[in-house]
């Protein structure tokens, strides 16, 4: 297959600020085939306004525009799954945005590596609007013992419980290994965890060390809360202990709970620690 449709999936509430780039990214990728699938999600501000301005200004582009009370990111990335053409899908937050080369590189890998059921890369991370040269993969300096030259070198099913390495605005897969995991699970509050802890039990997963999306920083990411995260983490992980291969190995789960817990200690040292050198780089931009 020489050129893939890939379908794109953008959940949109109240990005009014961010979204224009996160949609410009998409339509203005190297790769031209591509099916645009943004969803807004209820939004109070003028993130709807937007959108359909834009899709007004690019009439020749393939894109759906769902506009919807709001539901949640569950429900509305699966609305977004049922409407897919293409046999790649990829996820892109509304805040967000992309590398213009970045689609042309993943269908690339996952045509020469049909073993793989899906990609994710590396991506700088952005301070509100601010680029301070800051990489995931600084955050996550795990990530390079999973991977050795794009291609996992351990069990990844478990390795993802107890490191969360994989930044959901790089990710694109088969749509088949959706099909046979199931979608987003709407009761988790981490759905995207969740589902590439699925993926992962089934496929081989590939990542490409470079940099080629853009992950926001700013004060309503909901990652700041840190207790509604790990209550959903929590909860993905007793979903999983009650499904194979997990199912009646207590000691395993024991195994898997004390390491996510020394884990998300030192990774909350590690992220008061990294998030002051973003606030002095910020200062330093400024």
């Amino acid at each position: 297959m020489q050129n893939p449709l890939v379908s794109v999936i953008i959940p949109a509430y109240n990005h009014e600020k961010y979204i224009l780039a996160a949609l410009e990214s998409v339509i203005n990728q190297s790769y031209k085939n591509i099916q645009l699938i943004v969803i807004n999600d209820g939004s109070k501000d003028k993130t709807a306004n937007i959108i359909q301005s834009f899709v007004n200004s690019h009439i020749d582009r393939d894109i759906l525009f769902i506009n919807k009370v709001n539901e949640g990111v569950s429900k509305t990335l699966n609305l977004g799954l049922s409407k897919v053409e293409g046999c790649y899908v990829a996820f892109l937050a509304s805040d967000d945005f992309w590398e213009l080369d970045k689609m042309e590189k993943q269908v690339k890998y996952l045509e020469m590596h049909p073993e793989n059921s899906m990609v994710f890369t590396d991506a700088y991370i952005l301070y509100e609007d601010n680029f301070i040269n800051h990489k995931w993969s600084q955050y996550k300096p795990e990530l390079r013992k999973l991977f050795n030259s794009g291609t996992q070198n351990k069990n990844l099913y478990s390795e993802l419980m107890i490191h969360t390495v994989i930044p959901a605005s790089t990710v694109t897969l088969k749509m088949s290994s959706i099909l046979k995991v199931g979608g987003f699970d709407p009761k988790l509050a981490i759905e995207d965890d969740d589902l590439w802890w699925r993926i992962a039990r089934e496929f081989p997963i590939g990542y490409l060390d470079e940099p080629l999306a853009f992950y926001r920083e700013h004060a309503n990411n909901i990652s700041k809360n840190s207790f509604y995260m790990l209550k959903g983490y929590l909860l993905a992980l007793r979903k999983h202990f009650k499904e194979p291969p997990l199912l009646g190995k207590p000691f395993v789960q024991l195994g898997i709970l004390i390491r996510v817990g020394i884990n998300l200690f030192f990774k909350r040292i590690k992220r008061i620690l990294y998030y002051n050198s973003i606030k002095i780089s910020k200062r330093h931009l400024n």
